[in-house]
């Protein structure tokens, strides 16, 4: 919202402050006497912002930002990564709910559970639109030469509530998957070849 005109907003917005907790656990296991090696990483973590601002829709291209009280991200993150001479592979995972903490009416001008203002009611719990809940990501690459290499990744997304649907009244996104393939060749020190696909089957 507003690429161009963030210079306009209303002087009377307020500093939006956030409250982090963060605890972690990371590892790595290498094996005596062999080449490959593992790490892993789990973490939770916990940010509630007061006085957040947000951006307010007004029409499908117009906005403008607003001080909505408070809002909170929690969730987890875990990680695992296994490398070898020639090929490695990767696993990451992220929970992250992220919610309203206040009660807020907000314009919806493209909800068709608008009031006859337009607005709908956001209520404490429901989740900002955006952000999907479960988050996985796989990966792997393989060194077909000492200097070339190719991988695939896959991207796993959960369900995610509309824009514009800050009271949670419409059916969510569905989760989608996306596969990709990368490619490099290290020709020299100074220059690298590579090549990428990052929706090989096209998802919508």
């Amino acid at each position: 919202l507003l690429p161009t005109n963030l210079a306009g907003d209303p002087p009377n917005l307020r500093q939006a402050i956030a409250h982090t907790s963060e605890l972690g656990l990371r590892g790595r296991i290498a094996p005596q006497g062999g080449s490959a090696e593992a790490s892993w990483n789990l973490s939770i973590f916990r940010t509630l912002l007061h006085d957040d601002i947000y951006g307010i829709a007004t029409s499908v291209s117009q906005g403008f930002f607003q001080n909505i009280g408070d809002t909170r991200r929690q969730g987890a993150e875990a990680g695992l990564k296994y490398a070898a001479s020639h090929w490695s592979a990767y696993a990451n995972y992220s929970l992250v709910q992220a919610t309203f903490r206040s009660p807020l009416i907000v314009p919806s001008p493209s909800n068709p559970f608008q009031n006859m203002s337009g607005d709908v009611q956001v209520e404490p719990g429901d989740s900002l639109p955006g952000i999907p809940e479960h988050r996985l990501k796989l990966g792997a690459d393989y060194k077909i030469l000492a200097n070339w290499s190719a991988g695939v990744t896959l991207s796993v997304v959960s369900s995610f509530y509309y824009v514009g649907d800050e009271a949670n009244q419409l059916a969510p996104i569905a989760g989608y998957q996306v596969v990709g393939l990368h490619t490099s060749y290290q020709h020299d020190s100074h220059f690298e070849f590579f090549a990428q696909i990052t929706n090989l089957l096209g998802r919508r």
